[in-house]
C-alpha cells in the first residue's frame, strides 16, 4: 500500500464529502475481488420493510405494516464513498524493527510472512475474524459506484457474476445460468439463512457496486 496515495484519498473523499465505511467481507469474497471478479455486494436492509415503492436511490421509500409507516431508508452507502474491506488477518510484532505488522489469510494462509517467520517462531498464523480488523490493518480499498434496492431473487445472472461467483463458459446458455442462480443461492444462505434472512425468505436488499481502488 502507497501511504501517500491513502493521504491523497482521504483528503479528496473528505473534500467531496464523502464518507469512509468498514465493510466485511469472507476469505471466498476477498478472493474474488482480488482476482477482479467481485464488483457488487448484497447486503440485507434490516428492519425488512413489506414493500418498497420508490426506489430512486436518492430517496427509497418503505412501507412497514405493523405499523402502517412509510419511511424513507437510509442505505448508508453513497456513490463516491470508500469501503475499506475487513478481512480474517493476524497480528504480529516485528522482532526485529519492534513495530506491529499484519498478515491476511487470502494471502498468507497458514503461514507467515517470511519477515515474520521468527517472530512467529516458525508456529501457524492464527487469524482474527475480518469484524475485529482495525483501519490501519486495512489493505483493499473499494470506490462506492452505485446503490440501489431490490429483493434478492430479482438478482440476474449478469450481476451473479458481479458477485464474484464463477462462470459456467461451457455450458449452454440456459444450464449456465440455472448453476449460476444454484451457486448464488447456496453462497447466500451460507451466509445470511442462520440469520433468518436465506434465499426462501427473498429479503430486500440493497446492492453496492464498486470498483478497487489502487492504492
Amino acid at each position: 500500500m502507497n501511504p501517500d496515495k491513502l493521504n491523497c484519498l482521504v483528503i479528496s473523499a473528505s473534500f467531496n464529502g464523502n464518507k469512509f465505511h468498514p465493510m466485511p467481507f469472507n476469505t471466498e469474497m476477498v478472493r474474488a475481488i482480488l482476482e477482479g471478479r467481485k464488483t457488487q455486494t448484497r447486503r440485507v436492509i434490516n428492519p425488512q420493510p413489506d414493500d418498497i415503492y420508490c426506489k430512486n436511490p436518492e430517496k427509497v421509500i418503505a412501507r412497514f405494516e405493523e405499523t402502517g409507516e412509510d419511511k424513507e431508508l437510509n442505505l448508508v452507502y453513497s456513490r463516491g464513498d470508500i469501503l475499506w474491506v475487513r478481512e480474517a488477518f493476524c497480528s504480529l510484532k516485528n522482532s526485529e524493527t519492534g513495530k506491529i505488522e499484519y498478515a491476511y489469510k487470502v494471502v498468507n494462509g497458514c503461514n507467515a510472512p517470511s519477515s515474520l517467520v521468527k517472530s512467529n517462531n516458525h508456529a501457524p498464523l492464527k487469524f482474527k475474524p475480518g469484524r475485529y480488523m482495525p483501519r490501519d490493518a486495512a489493505r483493499i480499498y473499494l470506490q462506492v459506484e452505485n446503490v440501489w434496492v431490490h429483493r434478492i431473487k430479482e438478482i440476474t445472472a449478469n450481476n451473479i457474476l458481479r458477485e464474484g461467483v464463477k462462470d459456467y463458459p461451457e455450458h449452454p446458455e440456459q444450464f449456465r445460468k440455472d448453476y449460476l442462480r444454484k451457486d448464488f443461492e447456496r453462497l447466500w444462505d451460507s451466509i445470511n439463512a442462520g440469520r433468518g434472512f436465506g434465499w426462501s425468505a427473498n429479503p430486500w436488499v440493497k446492492v453496492i457496486q464498486f470498483r478497487r481502488l489502487d492504492i
